[in-house]
């Protein structure tokens, strides 16, 4: 077989496809690896190995603070806990039979924990229109200046929605945030004129007095921190919120903060706050902030029972008893009423003191160790009904100190306007009053949606409608009751408000350009023992002046009658007119006759205080 004959080309073909190959591995190496790197498109940008890490990186920190700054699309369920026990309850009026099918298990939601920093500020229940009580009193002021001092006085009192506001706080921070504080109530009074009219900025602010010691409330400067992106709270006044927080929540303060109790009175009108549920209702609410007090509420007013007045010195020392023993029948009478545990203690108290009297005869003795054993088992019947309810079911036994602390679902707060010379006699007045609660994450800027919210510490409603209008009668009256021609002269009777009591001056003769003044002792009640008969030297000071003096002026007396404009008009007579001039330079005009029997003059004369209607 003959040999074929082989070109170059096909004897090398191999080797030349290998060296191309070679040529192109080596120009993809050097096109990719060293003459140009590799590229890519990020975010709509060519990044390349050299900065592609910090590229990531920028991206994801953006990713990231989106997610954190997303609203999240959350839809939080209302709370159905009280609406599924309401419907396991019997229904009215007909009862369910004996044997009731259970429904079907349904979950119990509760309030969602709030997310951090997504926090709302929560709102403050305004109270409703508010109720007064108000008088005039003596009272102990204690301090420094005299320690008995005159003034009127006025109580404002509104009901605040406790529950209501402890669930909008759960609603606004969380379920964890059950926790309420509450801080002095504020006030603002306004003056109405003489046509019964005001304006919106007529309103005044009212200094509390007596009010619940109060620390001064801190001052928070939030600051960025170092990297700019979020609030902090300076170390000095975080120290000085913490010391705020601890004054705050001491329960026997927020007691003092909710109703503030009043000075003491020696005489003048009894203090009364108004009663806007029961009296029984208030002590309940003072239970939740003193919690070593017992089962029975403690009475830290003096108001739940109306004793007997106490007997008179006239009477005999077995009069006196007897006055006693009817005295103890009240206070047990008022026990079974109201479940006040603290009237049984009064009457075993008195009973005792008679059974250990040396006046008392055998017979009153006797009845004092009855009507003991009495308050007795009047306590113990209370101290039981506490424990069973009204209907004698099973007990539950005695509350525990948690069960106490347990908060009424309404709370009464009050505020006083009662300082030295802070209210004007025959002045009419209106109030209105706001709450203020403490701030749960005042100082937790990292809560808030808004941080500034941090650095409120005080949170305050809106202010109430006002109060219907009250007004304080004069502290001073004079009446012309009598007249001399001849000398020319007239007899002035005054009377005057003084230390809780009114007093009225013998007769002062003046005449023209007299003032109208005078000044003598005077019997009154003395203040440091209301038993015992001072006589002060008093002065009835007014600053008009007799001007003129008009004999023999014919006046027609005038009556409510069924005469034109509901006026009948008498006989026309003779009588004196009295004119005089007040400090302002105004002109005023008395008659003898009408001031002589004027219903004002009786009703003055009528409560005029003397040694024998104490």
């Amino acid at each position: 077989m003959a040999k074929q004959m082989v070109n170059p080309i096909e004897r090398h073909v191999e080797k030349v496809v290998v060296g191309v190959a070679a040529l192109v591995l080596v120009f993809a190496i050097a096109r990719y690896l060293v003459t140009s790197p590799n590229q890519l498109e990020l975010g709509g940008q060519t990044v390349t190995p050299r900065n592609i890490d910090a590229a990531v990186a920028k991206r994801a920190d953006e990713v990231l603070s989106q997610l954190r700054n997303a609203d999240p699309k959350i839809e939080i369920p209302e709370p159905l806990f009280e609406e599924f026990a309401k419907s396991l309850a019997p229904l009215e009026p007909k009862p369910l039979p004996a044997a009731v099918p259970f429904l079907p298990d349904v979950p119990i939601i509760d309030p969602p924990i709030q997310l951090l920093g997504r926090a709302k500020l929560v709102e403050v229940i305004a109270p409703a229109k508010p109720a007064v009580a108000h008088g005039r009193s003596t009272m102990s002021k204690g301090g420094t200046g005299p320690p008995y001092v005159p003034a009127n006085w006025v109580t404002v009192s509104a009901l605040f929605e406790y529950k209501k506001q402890v669930d909008a706080q759960k609603r606004a921070y969380g379920a964890t945030q059950e926790e309420l504080f509450l801080l002095p109530a504020e006030i603002q009074r306004q003056k109405l004129r003489a046509d019964g009219a005001a304006s919106e900025g007529d309103w005044e602010d009212v200094q509390p007095w007596p009010a619940g010691q109060m620390s001064p409330v801190p001052e928070i400067e939030l600051v960025d921190s170092a990297r700019g992106d979020a609030k902090l709270v300076p170390s000095e006044d975080a120290k000085a919120l913490e010391n705020f927080a601890k004054f705050v929540t001491d329960l026997p303060r927020q007691r003092d903060f909710a109703r503030p109790l009043m000075a003491e009175i020696v005489n003048g009108a009894k203090w009364g706050f108004p009663i806007l549920t029961t009296y029984n209702d208030v002590l309940k609410q003072d239970q939740q902030y003193m919690p070593s007090s017992g089962s029975e509420p403690r009475d830290l007013y003096g108001l739940g029972s109306k004793p007997t007045t106490a007997a008179p010195k006239a009477l005999t020392p077995e009069q006196q008893i007897d006055a006693h023993l009817k005295e103890i029948e009240a206070l047990l009478a008022s026990a079974k009423k109201s479940k006040s545990i603290n009237d049984t203690y009064r009457a075993n108290n008195k009973a005792i003191e008679i059974m250990g009297s040396p006046v008392a005869s055998a017979s009153q003795k006797s009845r004092a160790e009855s009507l003991k054993r009495e308050a007795d088992q009047v306590e113990r019947d209370i101290k039981r009904w506490e424990m069973t309810g009204p209907q004698g079911g099973q007990s539950t036994g005695p509350a525990t100190q948690e069960t106490r602390r347990q908060p009424e679902p309404v709370q009464q707060i009050w505020v006083h306007d009662a300082a030295e010379g802070s209210i004007a006699n025959t002045a009419t007045y209106q109030y209105r009053m706001r709450f203020r609660i403490f701030n749960q994450f005042a100082g937790l800027p990292e809560k808030f949606d808004d941080p500034n919210d941090a650095a409120k510490v005080v949170l305050v409603s809106e202010w109430s409608e006002p109060s219907d209008a009250i007004t304080f009668d004069p502290v001073f009256m004079y009446f012309v009751t009598y007249d001399d021609k001849n000398n020319r002269e007239i007899g002035v009777e005054f009377f005057r408000w003084y230390y809780g009591v009114w007093l009225k001056s013998r007769r002062q003769k003046l005449g023209i350009g007299d003032l109208l003044y005078t000044k003598h002792r005077t019997p009154a009640p003395s203040l440091t023992d209301p038993t015992a008969i001072d006589e002060p030297e008093v002065e009835w000071a007014c600053e008009e002046v007799v001007v003129d003096l008009d004999f023999g002026r014919k006046v027609q007396e005038r009556k409510p009658g069924r005469g034109p404009g509901g006026v009948t008009f008498g006989q026309v007579r003779d009588d004196t007119a009295v004119i005089l001039m007040g400090p302002d330079g105004r002109l005023a005009e008395k008659y003898v006759s009408l001031d002589r029997d004027h219903p004002a003059k009786r009703e003055a004369a009528a409560r005029v205080w003397t040694p024998h209607r104490r």
